[in-house]
């Protein structure tokens, strides 16, 4: 016989882990992105729109200091205005947001290289998207 006064102590887990497959993100629990990858994406994010914002105030200036088309600078703005968006996705831990990051770095490169910018320019220019996917792929079963 059970006394009706003495409960069970056992409590079932809230979020039991799925068998087997990739766990869903209220499993995953707490994620952490790292010092680094913190850091840099919080810079993305500060330093992108402060980017675009140059280029199109400054937008006649560019265009004669870098002798570039007129479509090159409202070009780099735009580049600047999705990299930020792509930091914002990569700091809520979306995969499209590394994946956009590094398509900015490439239409970048396309420009940089029609403007004739000397090899360490174009180099430096490519460090920011390969510094991004280095520091994600510690994290990178963490984005979804």
């Amino acid at each position: 016989m059970t006394d009706p006064e003495i409960s069970n102590p056992y409590e079932a887990p809230k979020n039991a882990p799925s068998m087997g497959g990739a766990m869903t993100p209220g499993e995953r629990g707490v994620r952490k992105r790292g010092g680094c990858l913190g850091a840099m994406l919080v810079l993305m994010m500060i330093a992108n729109p402060l980017v675009a914002l140059m280029y199109v105030v400054g937008r006649e200036r560019f265009t004669e200091a870098l002798h570039a088309p007129d479509w090159a600078i409202p070009t780099l703005a735009t580049v600047a205005l999705v990299n930020f968006a792509s930091a914002i996705a990569a700091w809520r831990f979306k995969k499209w947001g590394i994946y956009g990051a590094c398509a900015v770095g490439i239409v970048a490169l396309a420009v940089n290289l029609s403007l004739g910018l000397a090899p360490a320019q174009i180099v430096m220019g490519l460090l920011g998207p390969v510094l991004l996917v280095v520091l994600a792929s510690r994290q990178w079963q963490d984005f979804d």
